[in-house]
């Protein structure tokens, strides 16, 4: 998953509880970027209930992701994500939505150049 590589690119890794948790929101907030107006009432309780846990859980175990990629992991990673120098940590609204548009446009991105790959493969065959 995009998401996790993501993670572990900001040297956070799975042994933290909020990996799957944060892996998982950005996810969500990928597919439905409103989820991230809402925190507390759906992002982190769709969070929790998919992991069947309580949503305070979840947002104190992303808090520990951030903190953790904020101290000991790559701050020019997520810097670029949130496009600005970091005096702090961000909050997990400002990680979790940072992260999801910028794990979008990469994708975005790499499905353009698929797609011109493609197309200049197509009229080499002609």
């Amino acid at each position: 998953m995009v998401t996790e590589r993501y993670l572990l690119c900001l040297g956070v890794t799975p042994n933290y509880v909020g990996f799957s948790y944060a892996a998982y929101g950005i996810f969500l907030a990928m597919e439905d970027p409103h989820r991230l107006t809402l925190l507390t009432k759906d992002l982190y309780p769709a969070i929790a209930d998919h992991f069947g846990v309580r949503w305070r859980a979840v947002e104190r175990a992303i808090r520990t992701v951030v903190r953790e990629a904020w101290t000991h992991g790559n701050r020019a990673l997520m810097e670029e994500a949130l496009h600005q120098t970091l005096l702090e940590p961000p909050d997990n609204g400002r990680f979790l939505g940072a992260s999801a548009y910028y794990l979008k446009i990469r994708q975005e991105e790499a499905k353009k150049r698929e797609e011109e790959r493609a197309k200049r493969a197509q009229a080499a065959q002609v």
